[in-house]
């Protein structure tokens, strides 16, 4: 048992009553767990928000737009990888190359090089989908992704709704701190 100097004349062991130097106090601990609760509701309230957006709203409108004045193009299959498969277009003089991660199980038995059908929006060269998604309208509307977003969307809310709750209960019960 060593002792600690409280500032006073006399110094008082570190076992025993009274708070610890080296332990974080529970008011610390708890607004650190507060924040990162914090943080972790606003990531699902952001992330399925917007998930759920381009999924419901921007994706079905692209799709559509790309329908009806989109351009055919040939793009070639770079490389697939775990996220997705790299694609190379040459369009209107420019040549790109992208990472094409919207469903990349099209791509399945295809070798390095290999010709896949894009179609491009005329008015933004870099809107590039597969005629493959547009046909199928893939990720768009109701999917699993939509609802697996909306459901992190409602956790995300849920949470903040009840931290709220828990900080007043908190500050009912122990006084503002």
């Amino acid at each position: 048992m060593g002792t600690v100097s409280d500032g006073g004349e006399r110094a008082r062991p570190v076992i025993g009553p009274g708070p610890r130097p080296d332990v974080p106090t529970r008011g610390w601990t708890f607004r650190t767990l507060l924040a990162v609760a914090f943080c972790v509701c606003l990531f699902f309230i952001g992330f399925g928000g917007v998930t759920a957006w381009q999924s419901l709203i921007t994706l079905p409108r692209t799709y559509d737009r790309l329908r009806m004045v989109g351009q055919h193009a040939t793009a070639r299959l770079v490389k697939c990888a775990h996220r997705g498969c790299t694609l190379e277009l040459s369009f209107g003089g420019r040549r790109r190359e992208w990472l094409y991660a919207q469903d990349k199980h099209q791509f399945a038995g295809l070798a390095p090089g290999a010709p896949v059908d894009v179609l491009v929006d005329p008015r933004r060269p870099t809107t590039v989908y597969t005629t493959v998604d547009v046909t199928r309208n893939t990720n768009a509307g109701w999917s699993g992704l939509t609802i697996f977003s909306l459901v992190l969307f409602t956790l995300g809310l849920l949470g903040l709704y009840g931290l709220t709750r828990l900080v007043v209960l908190a500050r009912r019960t122990y006084g503002r701190s």
